[in-house]
């Protein structure tokens, strides 16, 4: 069970399956989850082969590959939600019935065997309390540094990991690339010829996790408690951002964040 009060839920990264597999018996259609009839007792004549279907025709709809801007071929892994064109060099996500692009930069490494992570860079609307700055973030989240000049200047901005790991790691992640607040400057589109993992977690599911990561930056926790409940963060704008992690014997390294990932976590995480 999860401690008490709850201040907070989110389902993030969730795999939703509705098995549903109705059969006959006694003369009456049974539902096999709830193991009950959902029917009177058909007619004799009643004939399950030409039984009506009401519901509008399924199937799985596929999206050509090509790059909606040159015509290339995309590229990307099987469990990618994001694909990438070399060649123009974009990044696309279906919606509905086509691709549609995605803003996209990165943060330029300094050589080495270096894999870059996708992170969602989002702006934010925060109620309730201060939270538009770097200064303010310093204040929100009481952190050991003197506020200096122009720091009021440099718009705050939450980072969430585009991919899947498991919960405690993922909104350490989350925090951890929030708290520092990567400031170098960014450069267009995704890095030419580098290790891309995949974008496997969608911009929808990271707003719903906006609200965990100020939690978990928030100090002091009696403050925390008892804001919490009345915040209402609304995003504004967001641009996907890959960032380079060194890679060592068991994890990828960002040496600017001093963050780590195991190597076994993003592995693990093809299952989520």
């Amino acid at each position: 069970d999860l401690p008490k009060p709850i201040l907070h839920q989110a389902r993030i990264g969730e795999s939703i399956s509705m098995i549903y597999a109705p059969f006959y018996a006694d003369s009456k259609l049974h539902d096999a989850i709830l193991n009950q009839p959902i029917t009177g007792v058909l007619p004799d004549d009643f004939n399950v082969t030409k039984a009506s279907d009401d519901r509008a025709p399924g199937g799985t709809l596929f999206i050509p590959t090509l790059c909606p801007g040159c015509g290339w071929d995309l590229e990307g892994a099987k469990d990618s939600l994001a694909l990438v064109c070399t060649n123009c060099e974009t990044v696309w996500k279906p919606k509905h019935n086509e691709l549609t692009k995605i803003s996209t930069a990165h943060l330029p490494s300094d050589g080495g065997k270096v894999l870059f992570l996708p992170f969602w860079r989002i702006k934010a609307d925060v109620t309730d309390i201060a939270l538009e700055s770097y200064a303010d973030l310093i204040r929100v989240a009481n952190l050991p540094k003197v506020a200096q000049k122009g720091w009021d200047n440099i718009g705050f901005r939450f980072w969430e990991p585009a991919f899947k790991v498991r919960p405690r790691f993922f909104l350490r992640v989350g925090s951890a690339v929030t708290l520092n607040q990567p400031t170098r400057k960014l450069q267009h589109g995704f890095p030419k010829k580098a290790r891309l993992h995949p974008v496997t977690l969608p911009i929808g599911e990271a707003l719903e996790t906006l609200k965990l990561t100020l939690a978990d930056i928030m100090r002091p926790r009696k403050l925390m408690r008892e804001k919490l409940a009345s915040i209402q963060i609304t995003a504004r704008a967001y641009i996907l951002v890959y960032l380079p992690f060194v890679e060592k014997h068991h994890e990828f390294v960002q040496p600017e964040m001093n963050l780590a990932i195991n190597k076994n976590q993003l592995a693990l995480a093809k299952h989520l």
